[in-house]
């Protein structure tokens, strides 16, 4: 009869635990999960508009304010694509079927371990993969409460291989860009003319990347890390350095900022007024796309708990409440304001000297490589491809004005975001299990349980 009953609906199905008892993990979930919005904001959104404020397109103040309007229009209008990889993309969420807050623990311990790392990571000024973060966190936990069962590790496959593929594409493209742009309109004759004459092309370009990036691939992509361009240590290159104007073989050297070499870099006043408005709407579009993915990085731990807590499931067939995804947009626009200067100051002016015309061809060449990794369904990291994109541009206008050894520091923290996210998540979850009262002491598997009881 009571079966009968709860078919028809008229009683509820009773919940797998008391709602009294992880009302804590609810409200810590919450907390951290803003919080974890404001390292986001303040690190990860900062590359949008990195460029921007590196040219002197926009102050910091205004990019601030056009970067959080346009992250959260992508948060609102596009976030509930994308946080369902995050929330069981991962591993099979069916494995804590019947041990329901032993998931929300470990959906705590993943925010609180990618919270940790990213402020780390801003305080040092070194943009890291947000997605890489949260996918490293979630990884962590899961690892120690079931070990390798459940767990996807395709995806885990192609995060390591991003590391080295997505800098890579996404800084050739960005070259080809500039290198189009530098000979059509850079070293012509008529800088005006022939820059008014290829503003047709070039809209067209952008329009097209970024809208089909919006409305087609946004929901597949999962942003996660990426790092490390052409292998260029080592390798031998000429310069004009002697006095004569004969040149001497050596490696490259860390040409720093401030230095003459690197002031030197310059756009006209005509090429300002062609490419700043094309480097803004660029920057715009990116923004909008990232808030549209990177949104569930910050709440999609947070949506796997709520979901439990209102359905007494694990199943995460749900879709993702919008109010949520508000909440995730405000702790981003947060950051953004208080610390994205920090990492806005590395990507937009200590990697290499920023210009609107180089600045044009980054926003666009690593809005083009998430767009061609979506529709592949390959997951990389829009920080990643912005900084290769960097690189790459700042290495073919000057040969040597980039700064190779903050690069190399900046790859050094992608390679480790995703073992450091782990572990500080996993022993947060392991201290947890043996601290907090009527948890699991340790790491248990449903079948053992099983064998067990029978």
């Amino acid at each position: 009869m009571l079966d009968a009953l709860v078919t028809f609906g008229t009683t509820p199905i009773p919940f797998p635990f008391d709602k009294e008892d992880v009302i804590w993990i609810v409200v810590l979930c919450f907390i951290i999960s803003f919080i974890l919005g404001i390292a986001l904001g303040a690190n990860d959104v900062a590359n949008s508009f990195g460029t921007s404020v590196g040219a002197k397109v926009l102050t910091l103040y205004q990019a601030c304010f056009v970067a959080a309007l346009f992250e959260t229009l992508g948060a609102l209008l596009l976030g509930y694509k994308v946080s369902d990889t995050i929330r069981k993309g991962l591993f099979d969420p069916s494995l804590y079927q019947g041990f329901e807050e032993l998931l929300m623990i470990g959906n705590l311990c993943a925010l609180a371990g990618s919270c940790i790392w990213l402020f780390i990571a801003t305080g040092f000024r070194i943009p890291v993969s947000a997605t890489h973060s949260i996918v490293g966190a979630s990884l962590g936990f899961h690892l120690v409460a079931f070990g390798g069962e459940g767990v996807n590790w395709r995806v885990v496959v192609l995060i390591i291989l991003s590391w080295f593929c997505s800098p890579a594409v996404s800084g050739t493209i960005s070259a080809v860009i500039f290198t189009i742009l530098n000979y059509t309109v850079l070293k012509a004759k008529n800088q005006l003319r022939n820059g008014l004459l290829s503003l047709p092309f070039w809209y067209f370009i952008v329009f097209f990347v970024n809208l089909f990036s919006i409305f087609y691939g946004s929901s597949e992509h999962l942003p996660p890390s990426y790092e490390n361009m052409q292998k260029q240590n080592g390798v031998v290159i000429s310069h004009p350095d002697n006095a004569d104007g004969t040149t001497k073989t050596q490696g490259f050297k860390l040409v720093k900022k401030g230095t003459a070499e690197w002031d030197a870099v310059k756009d006209t006043p005509d090429v300002r007024a062609i490419c700043a408005p094309m480097q803004v709407m660029s920057a715009c579009f990116a923004a909008f796309t990232h808030g549209g993915n990177d949104v569930s990085n910050c709440i999609g731990p947070l949506i796997s708990l709520w979901l439990i807590v209102t359905t007494g499931e694990v199943s995460q067939e749900q879709l993702t409440p919008f109010w949520l995804l508000f909440y995730g947009a405000a702790g981003i626009s947060v950051g953004l304001f208080l610390l994205g200067r920090r990492v806005i100051q590395t990507v937009g002016e200590d990697l290499t000297p920023m210009t609107p015309s180089n600045g044009f061809a980054i926003e666009l060449g690593s809005a083009t490589t998430v767009l061609i990794a979506s529709n592949l369904g390959i997951p990389i990291s829009t920080t990643h491809c912005q900084v290769g994109s960097v690189c790459a541009t700042g290495f073919v206008r000057t040969r040597r004005a980039v700064d190779w050894r903050l690069f190399s520091g900046i790859f050094s923290a992608w390679v480790i975001t995703l073992p450091i996210t782990m572990l500080l998540s996993g022993a947060l979850f392991g201290f947890l299990q043996h601290t907090v009262p009527n948890m699991l002491v340790y790491p248990v598997y449903p079948t053992d349980i099983l064998e067990t009881m029978f």
